[in-house]
């Protein structure tokens, strides 16, 4: 038998009255925790911290945040941060490239590090990870300066170049780790590496690099004799990335465009332009591979300021930035050949290229004459499909995906297909219409 509900009493005072009344208020229009009583420079909703890029000096997280959200204080200027117990993961590129930042304590409660989430902090010199971290992501803590780290014996997994070109001298690794990546240290000046356990996978991943050293005082005693710490390697002069030349050209209608760079010795490179400009899954890419160079989304005849960082194989570089105004706006007609190639170039997305394409196809196959007075557009789930009447004089959208004749005549549509990675298509198309709707 179910339960009745629970009833609240009919014999309520003015005070408690308005004490339910404001508990529902809080309860149907709050939005998650507030990150604390007194101001803060991000945002917590429902445990999630975001919208920190406005962040400087010190800062120590409200226990109220339980995941700290990927780029969250990408661009920010904080000199050091304090994770709270109550933080389970720290996503991708929360914490990349913050040059003002020197010191990072992660409390007791992380388990995931994800990729790139402190990558390239020119400063940061102390790190302090939390004895419940199980898993450190790919670049999460490469070109950093700290010249030592103590992982906690929670750690179960190190990832591709996880500390990737530092300044690392002295690492100790959990005995329990199972899976260490044979490019997790590459490019430290590392003289001694101590991991006591006996993983032969592990063993050979640290051999990669250095002879694995275990101190006497460490249990359990490895399988293998301990080796003598090796001869400290002579300090290796790092060579820096330069950026000769950043240069931007329009496409003709104002809304996109190229950005094209020249330098020496560029491993990889870091866009700061508007986000909503970048066609690819991530900013930071190695040169001339992950990005091309293509922008998108740009707004005619207007005043954009486009930054790169580029830096080495050593992880260090600089930066460069050119300010351009787009040309106004323009209608440059694109055909279906040219949107094959521009799409397997600025999409990123399984699959994306085709989808996009396919639609595009079936718009440019629909009858050019019709006696009918509407026409359909092609949509799709996984793409944003939408249409644009240059001549309303003789067409508007009644909706979203069908166009309707007011007058006979020809029609001219523009179609819009866009997907996860941002990039927009355009085929333009004329329809003549031999009836209308009255």
């Amino acid at each position: 038998m179910k339960k009745n509900p629970r009833r609240i009493s009919k014999k309520l005072t003015l005070k408690s009255v308005l004490t339910v009344f404001a508990l529902f208020l809080t309860s149907t229009f709050a939005f998650g925790p507030t990150a604390s009583a007194a101001p803060t420079c991000y945002t917590v909703n429902n445990g999630l911290l975001y919208n920190a890029n406005s962040c400087t000096g010190a800062i120590v997280i409200d226990s109220s945040a339980t995941f700290i959200v990927a780029d969250a204080f990408y661009g920010s200027t904080i000199t050091s941060v304090v994770i709270p117990d109550s933080v389970i993961g720290i996503g991708a590129k929360a914490f990349e490239f913050i040059p003002t930042l020197t010191s990072v304590t992660i409390g007791n409660g992380v388990s995931v590090i994800y990729n790139n989430a402190f990558f390239y902090n020119a400063n940061l010199v102390n790190v302090t990870i939390g004895n419940s971290v199980q898993s450190i992501g790919e670049f999460a803590f490469a070109s950093i300066p700290a010249t030592s780290i103590t992982l906690p014996a929670s750690v179960r997994t190190i990832s591709d170049y996880a500390f990737r070109y530092g300044s690392l001298s002295t690492v100790t690794i959990p005995t329990d780790l199972t899976s260490l990546s044979s490019t997790a240290f590459q490019g430290n000046p590392l003289t001694r590496v101590t991991y006591c356990g006996t993983n032969t996978s592990v063993l050979a991943a640290i051999r990669a690099t250095i002879e694995p050293y275990c101190a006497t005082n460490v249990s359990p005693t490895p399988s293998v004799s301990a080796s003598p710490s090796p001869t400290p390697t002579p300090t290796k002069v790092l060579a820096p990335a330069t950026l000769d030349s950043l240069t931007f050209k329009d496409d003709g209608t104002g809304t996109g465009g190229k950005l094209s760079w020249t330098g020496k010795l560029i491993d990889s490179v870091l866009y700061e332009g508007p986000a909503s400009t970048f066609p690819g899954a991530f900013s930071y890419g190695v040169y001339n591979s992950s990005w091309n160079g293509n922008l998108v989304n740009l707004t005619p005849d207007t005043e954009y300021t486009f930054k790169l960082s580029v830096i080495s194989k050593d992880g260090v570089g600089n930066s460069k930035s050119i300010t351009v105004k787009t040309e106004k706006a323009g209608l440059v007609v694109r055909d279906l050949a040219y949107w094959s190639n521009w799409l397997a170039e600025n999409t990123y997305a399984s699959g994306e290229a085709a989808n996009i394409y396919n639609l595009l196809a079936k718009f440019d196959a629909l009858k050019p004459g019709t006696s009918s007075t509407t026409l359909k557009i092609p949509t799709s789930r996984v793409s944003t499909a939408s249409a644009k009447s240059n001549t309303l004089s003789v067409c508007v959208m009644s909706d979203a995906a069908t166009i309707k004749s007011i007058a006979k005549g020809t029609c001219t549509i523009s179609y819009t297909v866009v997907g996860k990675s941002k990039a927009p298509a355009t085929l333009v198309k004329s329809f003549t219409f031999k009836k209308f709707a009255k």
